[in-house]
């Protein structure tokens, strides 16, 4: 069992490498299903930084390549401040979410079934290859049902 693996099992945080591969994962299905490279997701970094101003024009990178290999391999998972901030950015989640420990998908799982939802939520598989209209839609139906009856 690998040491990822054996965290979930006890509960323990899951590393940042994973997070970061599970939201990469998150966000190429979001654009169609390319998968970024660190190169791509090293550039668009630098000039998301850059076009914010908190990087000078003279500064050849904010964040490397080889850095973001690094963290998405586990060999580094200590990043300045800075970085977390510029990968929440980019990423749409703020630090807690990115710091957050991706759950396990068993657990989400369980935590479906004892709320008798667990059809509702396998059928969010199937509802991911929605467009926007069908999301949309399905948005407005879900926050219609969670209000409260009067």
């Amino acid at each position: 069992m690998n040491d990822e693996a054996s965290a979930q099992e006890h509960g323990r945080p899951v590393p940042l490498a994973q997070r970061l591969r599970f939201l990469l994962d998150q966000r190429a299905e979001r654009e169609g299903g390319h998968p970024h490279s660190t190169y791509t997701l090293a550039a668009a970094l630098n000039e998301q930084e850059r076009r914010a101003g908190r990087v000078p024009e003279n500064k050849k990178a904010f964040v490397t390549a080889a850095f973001l290999g690094k963290l998405l391999r586990g060999e580094q998972d200590d990043p300045r401040m800075s970085v977390l901030i510029a990968l929440s950015e980019y990423f749409e989640c703020s630090i807690d979410d990115l710091a957050a420990p991706v759950r396990d998908q068993a657990e989400v799982l369980d935590r479906l079934r004892r709320a008798g939802l667990e059809d509702i939520g396998m059928r969010a598989v199937s509802l991911a290859s929605l467009g926007p209209t069908g999301l949309r839609t399905l948005r407005t139906m879900l926050d219609a049902v969670e209000r409260p009856e009067e």
